[in-house]
């Protein structure tokens, strides 16, 4: 629970930011207001307390992709424009390192049991891999052409890489760092969700613009369901069985019923959205919008977005959750923003 607590100076190359303004549209009225302040020295995940301006950690040039082991506190982010991995200490905000990787990082992934990070390189056609304990690559693995996103199964210790310009997705064994099987079917997969339970890979496929539902054990597209142009991100809520898909050219997310394989609604959000985290307990989905320089705050049960302003030329690519907080990868700003999820619209 947040409370009032007085401000710590924040660590080295962690910055305030100016209080958060959201835009809501409701009935065709556009709404400006100001979040509240206060800071909660609680801290979550982290030591840094944060208030309603949020926190920014600067990172690498160009961060592409966003991941958190809230096992060992550490937040990794996947640099496109100088080919590495910012590896951030989660508790105090600090840069504990960064390690080279491939041509063009897009996404990023961590199998918490493990210890392993793994960095799809969408330009090598590699994915690295990461050993956390020494924060060093011990391998570097081939896969298809243009790996995009990565899903990582970590019971079974297996990732699945999404091969965009291939057409396919290579299965990597996480013992051995090599490729055991390739998944095919899907047309410029861009994006994965592992369903466990089901035994079902959901992939956002870009070339016949698709969510589709790929049995693991058989390689076989179980189900296809049509959505906007050009699908770039999905998440899923198991517990409501419903899946989020950006249409990053229509600017809009799709809600899926998974229990019906239709779509139930449609939602517009900012210009090309690029990445969806779902926070199950609260119902709320969190949405990147590359080119409004925004977040939408999509409520599961109206169906409503909020529009939140990260800042002008920040660029948000990619996000993810933790906690209490909402962390947000800026390609425009080579940062990543931090957000208390009490201070975001409800």
């Amino acid at each position: 629970m947040a409370h009032e607590g007085a401000r710590r100076r924040p660590a080295s190359g962690v910055r305030w930011l100016a209080p958060l303004s959201f835009v809501i549209l409701a009935a065709g009225l556009w709404l400006i207001g100001g979040c509240s302040s206060g800071d909660d020295s609680s801290g979550g995940p982290s030591e840094v307390p944060i208030s309603s301006s949020g926190l920014r950690v600067e990172v690498g040039a160009r961060p592409r992709g966003v991941a958190i082991d809230s096992a060992r506190g550490r937040l990794f982010t996947a640099n496109e424009g100088e080919g590495t991995v910012s590896i951030v200490d989660l508790k105090t905000l600090q840069l504990i390192t960064t390690v080279k990787a491939g041509t063009a990082p897009s996404a990023v992934a961590v199998n918490e049991k493990t210890g392993r990070a793994y960095v799809a390189n969408a330009s090598s056609d590699a994915v690295t891999v990461i050993d956390e304990d020494t924060n060093t690559v011990v391998a570097t693995v081939a896969v298809g052409g243009g790996p995009l996103d990565l899903a990582v199964d970590a019971e079974a210790n297996l990732v699945y890489v999404a091969n965009s310009r291939t057409n396919n997705i290579s299965i990597l064994d996480g013992p051995t760092n090599t490729v055991t099987g390739t998944l095919t079917g899907v047309q410029e997969p861009r994006a994965l969700a592992l369903r466990k339970d089901k035994g079902i890979l959901y992939v956002a496929a870009g070339g016949t613009n698709t969510l589709d539902a790929l049995d693991v054990a058989t390689n076989k597209v179980v189900s296809s369901v049509p959505v906007g142009g050009r699908p770039g991100a999905l998440g899923i809520d198991a517990a409501r069985e419903r899946a989020y898909v950006t249409n990053l050219e229509e600017g809009s997310v799709a809600i899926i019923d998974l229990e019906t394989e239709a779509v139930a609604a449609t939602v517009a959000v900012g210009q090309a959205p690029q990445a969806v985290a779902v926070d199950v307990t609260d119902n709320r989905v969190y949405i990147a919008n590359f080119f409004s320089d925004t977040l939408s705050v999509i409520d599961g049960a109206s169906g409503r977005a909020t529009e939140v302003k990260v800042e002008s030329g920040s660029r948000p690519i990619d996000l993810t959750l933790a906690g209490d907080r909402l962390y947000v990868a800026n390609d425009g700003t080579s940062d990543v923003r931090i957000f208390g999820l009490q201070y975001l619209p409800k």
